[in-house]
């Protein structure tokens, strides 16, 4: 197999973080239920402590909505590029290798490689793939590196790890 060559740019790694961002739907509807039954408790209820925890209830609710949109809008994009501007290693070029073992990654810092089996999950857009070895520990693939049979060589394999 040949290797890819990987070399990162500040899109991919805002991309990156938007996808890791990304609210997921059972967290979208539990947020969005939250305020609908702060909402009708709001309404429905005589003048008094409930009305108030309720309206509580509700303007944590959507504050928190507006707070999100504004942070993946805005917060998000400048934060990661100014982290990949900080961070030296993700502007260097890697090699990319795999098989039935897993993933190999090699660049001038240094080397390594993780077996399939201890990627716990994966989350994916039209940009990249996040490979994700803990909860918040992932390494980013953007698509652009992979051609044809490259994409189609390793597609198995991330194909087998759960979204």
């Amino acid at each position: 197999m040949t290797p890819v060559l990987l070399e990162y740019q500040a899109d991919d790694y805002v991309s990156a973080l938007g996808l890791h961002a990304t609210w997921s739907l059972r967290r979208w509807l539990v947020h969005v239920a939250l305020a609908f039954v702060a909402a009708v408790v709001l309404f429905v209820s005589f003048p008094g402590w409930p009305a108030i925890l309720a309206g509580g209830v509700l303007g944590g609710a959507v504050g928190s909505l507006v707070c999100y949109g504004l942070s993946r809008t805005f917060y998000l994009p400048w934060k990661a590029r100014r982290m990949f501007a900080q961070q030296k290693s993700l502007h260097d070029g890697y090699e990319l290798t795999w098989d039935e073992d897993g993933l190999s990654i090699r660049g001038r810092r240094g080397q390594g490689a993780t077996p399939w089996s201890e990627y716990l999950r994966k989350k994916e857009n039209e940009r990249l793939v996040l490979l994700y070895q803990s909860d918040v520990l992932f390494q980013m693939l953007p698509k652009r590196a992979f051609g044809g049979e490259s994409s189609r060589s390793i597609r198995p394999y991330l194909d087998r790890i759960r979204s």
